[in-house]
């Protein structure tokens, strides 16, 4: 979208977080570092591109929190204007998601999980499988 697009929206969310933080202000264009300052414990990365790449924004929102702050990236979808900020999307990482989710009361506490049945990258990918190959049946069996 265009760069004139971006401060539009950059503005209206700054403007829609003043409900919370009543000095939240854009911090300007081409300004390295969070894109809404004056909100404490959030870093805010605003994104209004035509191409998707949430995991790029996430890691940009990453690399301007600071001091345990809440990396956040508010993604304006095509047709979600100034007026529709509440409208817009919202992303955060899972943990620090479930962290929130825990401390308002809206999921059970979290229980360890002792043994997890799960892949080398903790994604269960099914059943266990034997490292050794499976023994051939005699016809007698």
């Amino acid at each position: 979208m265009s760069r004139v697009r971006g401060v539009v929206l950059q503005n209206a969310l700054a403007s829609y977080l003043r409900q919370w933080w009543p000095r939240a202000e854009s911090a300007g264009n081409g300004r390295h570092g969070a894109d809404i300052l004056n909100t404490p414990g959030v870093a805010w990365e605003n994104k209004t591109p035509v191409q998707f790449d949430p995991y790029a924004f996430a890691r940009q929102a990453r690399s301007f929190a600071q001091d345990g702050e809440l990396p956040v990236v508010v993604y304006w979808p095509h047709r979600i204007g100034e007026r529709n900020a509440e409208n817009t999307l919202a992303i955060v990482p899972l943990g620090r998601l479930m962290q929130l989710l825990e401390e308002a009361g809206h999921v059970p506490a979290r229980t360890p999980v002792t043994e997890p049945d799960a892949g080398t990258d903790g994604v269960r990918l099914g059943p266990r499988r034997s490292a050794e190959p499976p023994r051939k049946r005699d016809a007698d069996e």
